[in-house]
């Protein structure tokens, strides 16, 4: 996976099974329980932070309307990035209330 941290491609080798089943868990997990007015995604979707900084996070959740054909253009306020060894997943806090 590409990301762009401010300015610099950041090139990251392909997940492992171990990770994309848990991945994948989480996903159910988090589509289950999200309010309609939100979405949950998958990897490859294209986080801009920064005009020199772009991520794809594993999973996101945002809201519906945040979202572009494109992009989500930015992670927003009720946003979390959790980074393991495994990837990086981006969660609105009001889901974890």
């Amino acid at each position: 996976m590409d990301e762009l941290i401010d300015g610099a491609l950041l090139v990251t080798p392909a997940p492992s099974v171990r990770h994309q089943i848990v991945s994948g868990e989480l996903y159910a997990v988090l589509r289950a329980a999200c309010p309609a007015h939100l979405r949950v995604l998958t990897a490859p979707l294209d986080v801009v932070l920064t005009q020199s900084t772009g991520v794809q996070p594993d999973l996101l959740v945002a809201a519906r309307e945040d979202f572009t054909e494109k992009n989500l253009p930015a992670a927003g306020d009720e946003s979390w990035t959790a980074q393991s060894p495994y990837g990086d997943t981006v969660v609105p806090s009001a889901l974890l209330a």
